[in-house]
């Protein structure tokens, strides 16, 4: 930065800010208690809606002139206090006059906002509103010319010390307001005292208050949308639900996550100053600079993180002692709506960048669309889920969309200079992870954790949502990608097409609903696997790959150490059963060959092999080492390797040396299990586990309903062997269900796969897409003994890999 020896001042002077951020963040905690334990459910209502209100309200009261004091004043020096006091005195105008019409509309605005206490409600809150405003510009003030004690005093006795000393001055909530909004007015009227010029004469013209005003201008229609994510959810609950106590709830949600991102937030005030004078002076943007803000957004999202689960984790504790055993109704809500503080820590370390680099219309757009977006899904979801987790859950659609954006748009620039990723050339970043982890996900619920939240037990529901936001994102940046191979996708499509209208047709008694949504889930997953193939095949394939064998290392290590493992002694990890870690396992060999023959066949990425073997041994799954075995013949025959043993030797040895160790090590483990699992149970006694009866039952009712089967998730109802059981095995369940013409779409999709596969020569055809198609085969073998429709996902996720590459471009 321009001032003092490296980061050390800027340090310095964020531990500062961030210890006053914390008192004024615990007397306003303090504040909840004690409000709600004189007030009770209703009190506590009424205080939450009066912050909303003000913090709704403040930002166009304010017209940009906080955020353009600390942008312009480091550009002034001889009318430094001029400018200062010309602010204050517009923004005691504006609130003056937003004073008036509060105390002329008052009894409309109590009706609306559920108040009791009329006209008298308003004017507590209108005048809070004035305190906190013109404390802020104080702040702000004292914040641009550098002086920053004097900006921490302002801030700590104007919002943390002032509300208590009124709080334990008043009886009425009314009260409270009215002290607390006149105390912060006279704070700021001595740190306005204290504002001195403390920058060298400048070159050209300084800012004026016209400057400030035309920033303003185009800068607080976004001022306005942040603080509205926070206050949107308790408003909008009020709205809904008039004098109830749900509003409370959200609102203490949204406190929560102001909480979490409070020691974000204060990077504006430390490091805009600074940016604002540091990005016009040309020389000073330095690699180091700018490697640090663009980490800034990952760093702040995965700190986050961890006050986040803690919260989510410990929510009924927090609940109960903070605010008392009749609040028990917010558990669920704090935990729907308290992740959203990741994405919005994104954002906030992000804004100091963006707030000096990007043009002011720009970043307010984006606010505003990201406001938009979380108005649209309060609205919908209000139609069908409870009013209270339709507004948080709207909260967290914004603050992903604001935070995913805020960090590429970080990424895409060279702080103080234009876009570096020209159109068309960006690749897939993120959203490939995202990607991955949805698809491996399943349909895990957050009831196995021991957590009950609503809409986000299934974890799908967040993980999509998150997901696309990313995709809409990064591939806004991208442009627009043709494929080759998008017969393909069709096949596909027409295939789960049908399976859906066939609920047209199923028995009566017949559970759809969840089935339905795992073909949409299905679809959904599909199309992102094709719009990424599209967009750059090759690196997205190989980073799924690489992702596979992560992810066997994880179940792996897991099941190893006993986190899973079944009853009978059967291998699993990390809630999904043997027959999903046996996927895992053989997908961790063939990736691990995969890896071998990228990185010019270095061995260490073989030694895995026996180990992940060892592991499908241990899951006991039948099916999948057959499955396995399908697969390597497949191989064998299609690629026909001529063996050179001089080459294959150390390789040889060292897959023998390795799995004798791993023999050694685990066998004894496990070698009563897989004599009695493998030799006694299913060659002794031939036992297959009910499979032949499933199997049986399944071709009896396509027998019976030949043409268009029994329809979705028929065969539960029809077969007679217990609504929890299911074919087992994807032909003879789209057989069944789906009849001739289902069966016929799946052929015609294996095809359509078949054929894009095979368009591309064989000598244009890249190592991951041949691994991919291999995956996908082992998986669609593994189909046949075990798993349902959206358990076959990975096999159409991998064949897409396969077969769908971006189109040549002209």
């Amino acid at each position: 930065m321009t001032e003092g020896p490296g980061l050390r001042p800027v340090l310095r002077d964020y531990v500062t800010s961030l210890a006053v951020q914390w008192f004024v963040l615990g007397t306003g905690l303090a504040l909840f208690h004690l409000v709600a334990r004189r007030g009770s459910v209703g009190g506590f209502a009424f205080y939450q809606i009066a912050r909303s209100v003000a913090s709704t309200l403040q930002p166009p009261l304010m017209f940009g002139l906080a955020l353009g004091l600390q942008r312009y004043l480091p550009h002034t020096a001889a009318t430094t206090r001029r400018l200062v006091r010309q602010a204050l005195l517009a923004e005691t105008v504006l609130v003056t006059v937003a004073g008036l019409i509060a105390v002329a509309a008052g009894p409309g605005i109590a009706g609306l906002l559920g108040l009791p206490g009329g006209r008298s409600a308003v004017v507590a809150i209108a005048v809070l509103l004035g305190g906190n405003c013109l404390c802020t510009i104080a702040f702000a003030a004292l914040r641009g010319t550098r002086q920053v004690t004097g900006a921490n005093l302002v801030y700590g006795l104007g919002l943390g010390l002032i509300p208590l000393i009124a709080f334990v001055s008043t009886a009425r909530i009314e009260d409270f307001l009215l002290v607390q909004g006149v105390g912060a007015g006279l704070a700021a009227a001595g740190g306005m005292l204290a504002v001195r010029g403390r920058f060298p004469p400048v070159t050209g013209p300084e800012p004026t208050l016209r400057t400030l005003l035309s920033y303003g201008a185009r800068r607080t229609p976004g001022e306005l949308a942040l603080p509205a994510f926070y206050t949107v959810p308790a408003l909008a609950v009020a709205v809904a639900m008039p004098g109830r106590p749900e509003a409370g709830y959200a609102g203490f949600t949204t406190s929560a996550v102001a909480l979490v991102c409070a020691q974000f937030a204060m990077l504006t005030p430390v490091l805009m100053p600074r940016l604002s004078r540091h990005f016009t002076d040309r020389g000073q943007d330095d690699a180091a600079v700018r490697r640090l803000l663009r980490a800034l957004p990952t760093a702040a999202g995965v700190l986050a993180a961890i006050p986040v689960a803690v919260i989510v984790l410990a929510a009924p504790v927090l609940i109960h002692r903070f605010l008392g055993a009749e609040f028990t109704a917010a558990v669920p809500v704090l935990r729907l709506g308290v992740p959203a503080a990741v994405p919005l820590a994104m954002f906030y370390a992000a804004r100091p960048t963006l707030e000096t680099t990007l043009a002011p219309r720009l970043l307010s757009r984006l606010l505003l669309g990201c406001l938009a977006l979380q108005v649209v899904v309060t609205t919908a979801g209000m139609a069908v889920l409870a009013p209270p987790h339709a507004a948080v859950l709207g909260l967290a659609a914004a603050a992903t969309a604001l935070g995913l954006d805020a960090a590429r748009r970080l990424g895409a620039r060279r702080p103080g200079g234009p876009v570096t990723t020209a159109p068309g050339t960006a690749r897939p970043g993120l959203v490939v992870l995202i990607a991955f982890v949805v698809a491996l996900a399943g349909r895990f619920t957050l009831s196995r954790a021991g957590l009950d939240i609503p809409v986000a037990n299934d974890v799908r529901v967040p993980l999509f949502l998150i997901l696309l936001l990313s995709l809409v994102l990064e591939a806004n940046y991208a442009g627009p990608h043709p494929a080759q191979g998008g017969q393909a996708l069709l096949g596909i499509l027409a295939l789960v097409a049908y399976q859906g209208v066939s609920v047209l047709w199923t028995p009566p008694g017949a559970i759809t609903g969840p089935v339905v949504g795992d073909l949409v889930a299905l679809t959904g997953l599909v199309i992102v696997y094709y719009i990424l193939a599209a967009w750059d095949g090759d690196r997205v394939t190989a980073t799924t790959l690489t992702l596979f064998h992560v992810a066997a290392w994880v179940y792996f290590l897991a099941a190893a150490a006993g986190l899973g493992r079944e009853a009978n002694g059967r291998w699993a990890a990390l809630g999904g059963g043997p027959n999903v870690f046996v996927r895992l396992m053989i997908l961790g060999v063939i990736t691990s060959l995969f890896l071998y023959l990228r990185h010019g066949e270095r061995m260490i990425w073989l030694v895995p092999i026996p180990m992940f073997l060892f592991g499908a041994v241990a899951s006991g799954s039948r099916g999948g080492l057959v499955a396995l075995g399908f697969t390597a013949v497949l191989a064998l025959v299609a690629i026909r390797p001529r063996i050179d043993f001089d080459r294959a030797g150390k390789p040889l040895a060292l897959l023998g040396v390795v799995g004798a160790l791993v023999v050694i090590a685990g066998g004894p483990a496990i070698a009563g299990f897989v004599q009695q699992r493998f030799v006694q149970t299913t060659v002794g006694q031939g036992y297959l586990s009910d499979r032949d009866v499933l199997f049986r039952m399944a071709f009896q009712l396509f027998l019976r309903h030949p043409l268009l089967g029994t329809g979705l998730n028929g065969f539960p109802s029809l077969s007679g062997l217990g609504l929890d059981l299911y074919t087992h095995n994807l032909l003879l369940s789209i057989l069944a269900e789906g009849g001739v013409v289902g069966m016929t779409l799946l052929i015609v999709a294996w095809v359509a796969l078949w054929q894009a596969y095979r368009a591309v020569p064989v000598a244009e055809r890249g190592l991951a897409a041949r691994t991919a198609a291999y995956c996908g085969i082992f998986i669609g073998a593994t189909c046949l003994f075990s798993g349902d429709y959206y358990d076959a996902r990975l096999m159409w996720i991998l064949l897409v890999l396969a077969a769908v590459r971006p189109a040549p471009r002209p």
